[in-house]
């Protein structure tokens, strides 16, 4: 709180001291200088979103395809000729097709 008070306190004597010459940021290890660019590497952030991505969607279509399987398997059992990683297969490849449809259906209807 004694840091906070400090602020406060030199705030409120710019503010008395008028004038908008007066102002002047207060920088810290790490802020910005203005004009002087980002100093932090907004590339990083790009590849820590496309990582996101690459984790999240494989896992949000598969998960499903593969605990719906599990259930097929221990309630109803498969057709012959069927396995368990053939079901994971086509799951995924049907959630992956009806993903692709969905996004080329908003691309298709975008310009309208």
């Amino acid at each position: 709180m004694p840091a906070h008070n400090a602020l406060r306190q030199e705030a409120r004597a710019r503010l008395k001291a008028g004038g908008h010459n007066n102002r002047r940021q207060a920088t810290k290890p790490g802020d910005v200088e203005a004009g002087s660019g980002g100093s932090k590497p907004w590339h990083l952030w790009v590849v820590f979103d496309l990582l996101l991505l690459l984790l999240i969607v494989p896992l949000v279509i598969a998960v499903p395809v593969v605990l719906d399987c599990r259930h097929k398997w221990d309630y109803a059992g498969f057709f012959a000729g069927q396995s368990f990683e053939g079901c994971i297969n086509d799951g995924i490849a049907g959630r992956w097709n009806a993903l692709d449809n969905r996004l080329k259906m908003i691309m298709h209807g975008s310009g309208q």
